[in-house]
């Protein structure tokens, strides 16, 4: 039986459950193709799979795959498919399915062709965060020259969101931890914590923002709502806050090809810039999470799948 290395559980869990081992190889069917994968990126919906936290939505199968997001090249495909052999491709795949191993198989609906300008730890970094930062704002109203607040501009999706808001020409004002605050990010940055709202109205200089994008949650959000023109322009992707308090939207979403390949090109072109934060072996995966849960990561952490 023919194996590949894989990040795996086998009962839901905390990190603990998470290992590295052999699986049975996955094999070729109707409509999917198999991909060998280059690089993995992490989310942290990923060890909300792996905790349960999602079940009432799919279960796993046991052994399960951790993960989601990842690129690689196609290895073997349907005749007429559109991905050929040989093709560099990123996509994503459901939690309950997993994509951090050797080779996976995937559906193509879910994929799209990598630019050659990307790396593969760049590809690997759009899909989740990426295309929940590009739906997301398709929910609010944004013009160029507004102003919008970013809740949590340092993970993933607030790096995204922040990203395509500036190629928008919106301008942007992010919160985000002061350890993580460079100030040379392009966008006026502002420390989380207790007086948050009273921070971000003084960069509003006594004028109302036009719109926010939560990413973080929190106790604050309340108080970000109210310094809006219009408390309905508001995008939670975190806990659900900005929905429940303002009537704003909760929003969730999954990649589909025509938003991977619209994110694709606009970072191809250098419209918007990949947040890669670093790449890691995928050997070191367990501590990659723990880096993510403890809030030290700013932008994307990648894993290199061919590092066992």
């Amino acid at each position: 039986m023919t194996t590949v290395q894989a990040v795996h559980y086998t009962q839901y869990g905390d990190l603990g459950e998470v290992r590295i081992g052999s699986l049975p190889a996955p094999s070729a069917s109707p409509g999917r193709v198999l991909v060998d994968v280059r690089a993995v990126s992490v989310n942290p919906v990923d060890l909300k799979t792996v905790a349960g936290e999602l079940a009432p939505y799919g279960e796993s199968e046991f052994p399960a795959l951790v993960g989601a997001d990842f690129a690689g090249v196609v290895k073997q495909a349907d005749p007429g498919a559109s991905f050929s052999v040989g093709d560099e491709v990123f996509g994503s795949l459901p939690p309950f399915v997993g994509s951090f191993a050797e080779t996976i198989s995937a559906d193509p609906a879910t994929l799209a062709a990598k630019p050659t300008v990307l790396s593969w730890a760049e590809a690997a970094s759009i899909p989740t965060a990426g295309v929940t930062a590009l739906t997301a704002l398709a929910t609010i109203d944004v013009k160029a020259g507004d102003v919008v607040i970013v809740n949590g501009v340092s993970g993933g999706v607030g790096a995204f969101a922040a990203a395509l808001l500036i190629q928008r020409g919106a301008v942007v004002i992010g919160t985000l931890s002061p350890s993580k605050i460079t100030g040379a990010a392009g966008f006026t940055e502002v420390g989380h914590g207790p007086g948050v709202s009273d921070r971000v109205r003084e960069a509003l200089q006594g004028l109302p923002a036009a719109a926010l994008v939560d990413t973080h949650g929190g106790t604050e959000v309340g108080g970000l709502v109210t310094l809006l023109a219009d408390r309905t322009n508001a995008v939670s992707v975190a806990h659900g806050l900005v929905g429940d308090a303002a009537g704003g939207t909760n929003h969730t979403t999954a990649p589909s090809s025509a938003a991977l390949a619209e994110l694709a090109a606009l970072a191809a072109a250098g419209a918007i810039r990949v947040p890669l934060s670093e790449t890691r072996p995928i050997r070191e995966v367990k501590a990659a999470y723990e880096d993510l849960l403890a809030g030290r990561v700013r932008g994307k952490l990648v894993l290199d799948a061919r590092a066992w």
